[in-house]
């Protein structure tokens, strides 16, 4: 009866806690909308990438890897070029934040209608850093236009 009571309280304070970490897929942050400016692109243009961000403040999460957030642009053909991997820069403190980068459009895309996609991946607690199993932030897609080359 005493093996049997502390096995079920064994279970209930390893077993419950572990399986709660690992089903927690609750994001640090929301993209609420997402800007290319200018919105139609030359290949080697330089623009800007503006993210409204919604941030929960009681989520402590930290960035899966220095270089957290993948990007890349898909083109009218389906084509993906992805640029280099970078940190996240996401500000945990902020109620509503924004994020804006700066990038410049490679050689090589089709013309016509594509998206900018940013994939964002964070651990928000131990057992998620220990598995690697993360919390992945990828949308909404920002649609902008691909120019025939001049």
């Amino acid at each position: 009866m005493i093996r049997t009571a502390a096995g079920f309280l064994l279970a209930c304070v390893t077993v419950g806690p572990a399986t709660f970490m690992l089903a927690d897929t609750e994001p640090p942050f929301i993209r609420i909308a997402g800007e290319i400016v200018p919105n139609a692109l030359h290949a080697e243009d330089i623009f800007e990438v503006h993210w409204t961000l919604h941030v929960n403040k009681h989520r402590r999460c930290r960035p899966y890897g220095p270089r957290a957030v993948e990007q890349s642009i898909i083109d009218s053909s389906g084509a993906v070029k992805d640029y280099e991997p970078v940190p996240s820069i996401a500000d945990p403190s902020n109620v509503v934040s924004s994020i804006n980068r700066v990038k410049k459009l490679p050689m090589g895309l089709t013309s016509g209608p594509a998206r900018y996609r940013a994939v964002a991946k964070f651990t928000c607690n131990w057992l998620q850093q220990l598995t690697g199993k993360v919390i992945v932030i990828d949308e909404p897609e920002i649609p902008f236009t691909i120019l025939p080359q001049r």
